[in-house]
């Protein structure tokens, strides 16, 4: 049995506001959905174990388990691959870092090996263990002093390649667990900061110190690089920092935004499968053929952005006055503003073309019980949130509704909560 294991999870995230327009420079707001997250469990496989397993494969090796990856047999069990370290070393040569708390995003010579390697395998699982072997070349290229690991990863509760970056949790995840795996073998490096291992006991997870918090985007970001191609950043930096942010693609930058009103949410997803890829393009058709019409939508949209924001930031202030009033009150003023953002933000993304009749049937099943419901993401299918309140009644009858007539899936989740978290 693997005598060392380090744990780390991370949460999807959700777009508020900003979709699609945030391609033309709108101010986009993404929250974590805290409840909602990808586990990633490191083991060390011990001496007596390296000669036994791995489907073959003899000697010092990777053994990767995708809980919600079906494996290829069909025999309904995960899908579980086994990695030489000699395949590994041919695929991504390892590279030793001047330090691996700086992170080096992978070049396009260094993709291309990785791709062809894993391209029979399904997309997915593919993807996984690009990001997977990279990152081993990155953080574990001592290979005659490293042990065999296997990763497992599990989703709880998020969705898998339905828009709400479970790559990114993944991603966020597994460079988490590398680098307190790495800190748990190599405890003499110098400059890593000193890690509390009694911090999380009697807790469900504590957050990593600021200066690994750092490192662990950045390899995030890398990871994602090596699934995506070209990511934003924006999915990696809300799920590794938790909380909301608001990204201006203009600037390029995150900003944290501070005390978030309590906000929980009913995802639904509606299972309809759509490219993003395609639904960006006939946006940008639509701009193109008539641009005087469409600015206007996105300019409303940046507006519903903003409008938000003051809204949060007059909260903030009211609520560390003196003379603050009724907080119940306040809160319910703030929920029936940010009710009707969702709605009309809601109608602005289905005049871009880019809803759809299960959307549809979502948002009417909401408004139906009082709660205010927008699709997220690129739309055309996908998922949709409903903005809850505190009538339980409502949000059961809501979740009939859509599981039982409809055939749809929920999860709920309060947003804006922690990030990347480790484990005892």
């Amino acid at each position: 049995m693997a005598s060392k294991k380090v744990r780390c999870s991370a949460p999807g995230k959700v777009i508020l506001f900003g979709e699609h327009a945030v391609v033309y420079g709108v101010l986009a707001i993404a929250a974590a959905l805290s409840d909602l997250r990808i586990f990633v469990d490191m083991f060390v496989i011990e001496e007596e174990e390296e000669d036994g397993g791995g489907g073959g494969v003899h000697g010092k090796r990777l053994d990767v388990v995708m809980h919600d990856i079906p494996s290829e047999s069909g025999d309904g069990g995960p899908a579980r691959i086994t990695v030489s370290y000699e395949q590994l070393r041919r695929v991504a040569p390892p590279k030793a870092q001047a330090h691996v708390l700086v992170p080096e995003n992978p070049s396009d010579e260094c993709l291309g090996p990785l791709r062809d390697e894993f391209a029979s395998l399904p997309l997915p699982a593919a993807q996984g263990l690009m990001a997977v072997a990279f990152l081993m070349s990155r953080l574990f290229p001592e290979e005659d002093t490293t042990p065999s690991f296997r990763i497992e990863v599990k989703s709880v509760g998020l969705p898998i390649g339905a828009g709400l970056g479970s790559s990114a949790a993944f991603s966020v995840a597994l460079a988490g667990a590398m680098l307190r795996m790495r800190k748990m073998l190599y405890p003499q490096e110098m400059d890593f900061p000193m890690l509390d291992e009694t911090a999380g006991e009697g807790q469900e997870g504590w957050t990593p110190p600021e200066a690994l918090l750092a490192a662990i985007n950045g390899w995030a970001y890398a990871s994602e690089v090596v699934i995506h191609g070209s990511p934003s950043g924006l999915d990696n930096t809300t799920s590794c920092y938790g909380g909301a942010l608001r990204y201006d693609k203009n600037q390029g930058t995150f900003d944290r935004i501070e005390a978030l009103p309590n906000m929980n949410i009913l995802l639904t997803n509606t299972k309809v499968p759509r490219s993003t890829k395609k639904l960006v393009a006939a946006v940008r058709e639509l701009y193109d053929a008539m641009p005087s019409v469409v600015k206007p939508i996105f300019d409303s949209i940046e507006g519903i952005s903003r409008r938000f924001l003051q809204l949060v930031s007059v909260n903030n202030a009211s609520a560390s006055s003196e003379e603050a009033g009724d907080e119940r009150a306040r809160a319910l003023v703030l929920h029936k503003e940010i009710y009707t953002l969702f709605r009309i933000n809601h109608d602005l993304l289905c005049a871009l073309g880019v809803g759809h009749a299960s959307l549809t049937a979502v948002s009417e099943a909401s408004r139906s019980e009082g709660l205010a419901c927008k699709l997220t993401g690129a739309g055309g299918g996908g998922c949709a949130i409903t903005l809850l309140n505190e009538d339980a009644t409502a949000t059961s009858n809501l979740k009939e509704k859509l599981c039982g007539e409809l055939g749809f899936e929920t999860f709920q989740s309060t947003l804006a909560g922690k990030g990347c978290l480790w484990y005892m």
